[in-house]
């Protein structure tokens, strides 16, 4: 070992004491599984692999995806809008769920100002934002000062192609 190296230490496992390099072997040989004691394993010992032919291809669906309407889009506008006049006063965006950012939009923020007057985007009994489908919202934070609206669309399911998403 040269001098400017730290000498590898040994690992304890259920067959004895390893060294580093040892390890190493054993996990790329599968000889060693965790929380097992060792055991060699010959090739001859080895399962056979199975080769199965590649399915025939099935052509893929096709999906088709309806431009929002101008409603919706009206909808995820306006709470941009919103979260922008509250960047522009706190230099960031608020923090946390859909219900958290609703409430620091309603005045829970440092300062108390209400940038969203009750009533004026729709809410759901949690007191969320919901889009035109009456589904929450799901705010992305991507950094203090940049956030992705998620809308999730007629079929109100999130991650799907007919989701309406805003910068």
């Amino acid at each position: 070992m040269t001098p400017d190296r730290p000498t590898p230490r040994p690992i304890r496992s259920a067959a004895g004491w390893l060294t580093a390099g040892a390890v190493v072997v054993a996990l790329v040989t599968g000889i060693v599984r965790y929380g097992q004691p060792s055991t060699p394993v010959r090739a001859a010992q080895m399962p056979a692999p199975v080769i199965t032919p590649p399915a025939t291809p099935t052509p893929a669906a096709k999906v088709v995806v309806a431009p929002a309407p101008p409603e919706a889009l009206a909808k995820v506008a306006e709470v941009r809008r919103v979260l922008s006049d509250y960047r522009q006063q706190f230099a960031e965006l608020p923090v946390g769920n859909n219900a958290e950012i609703t409430r620091a939009l309603m005045g829970r923020n440092p300062k108390g100002v209400k940038f969203l007057i009750p009533g004026e985007l729709p809410t759901d009994a949690e007191g969320q934002l919901v889009d035109h489908w009456q589904t929450p919202y799901f705010f992305h934070q991507l950094s203090g000062t940049r956030m992705e609206i998620h809308s999730a669309g007629p079929d109100r399911q999130m991650h799907t192609p007919d989701d309406v998403v805003a910068r």
